[in-house]
């Protein structure tokens, strides 16, 4: 899918490319819905699925980066394609009302897997 060896794609907040479950929930919706995330930064993730929903939903993102932690962040989607081949919904969304410990958590989390990865490569 990416031809990044590193693992980061450059952006406002690095992202790191990563296959992590997802449990979502579309508006107010009670039921949880399943996804594999693609990639996590700071800022946002993308995701897919195969749920489709309105570009315009609010989405509770729930999912952990490493064992015993767990998020629960507000998103909205960016952008929506379909992926002809496996029938499924990717989205790209930004984190919001997201506060500063936990974006920084999730920031020293990309960074540290991205470090550990360049450390790998030179060995």
């Amino acid at each position: 899918m990416y031809d990044n060896p590193s693992g980061i794609q450059p952006r406002k907040h690095l992202r790191l490319i990563i296959t992590l479950p997802l449990k979502f929930f579309v508006d107010k919706e009670a039921v949880a819905r399943d996804g594999m995330v693609i990639d996590v930064g700071a800022g946002g993730m993308h995701f897919e699925s195969r749920h489709r929903f309105a570009d315009s939903s609010a989405l509770r993102l729930v999912f952990g980066l490493r064992p015993g932690r767990q998020f629960e962040l507000q998103a909205r989607v960016n952008s929506v394609w379909v992926d002809l081949e496996s029938d499924k919904v990717r989205y790209r969304v930004a984190f919001v009302t997201i506060a500063k410990h936990i974006q920084d958590e999730i920031a020293e989390f990309v960074f540290n897997s991205w470090r550990e990865t360049l450390l790998n490569n030179d060995q």
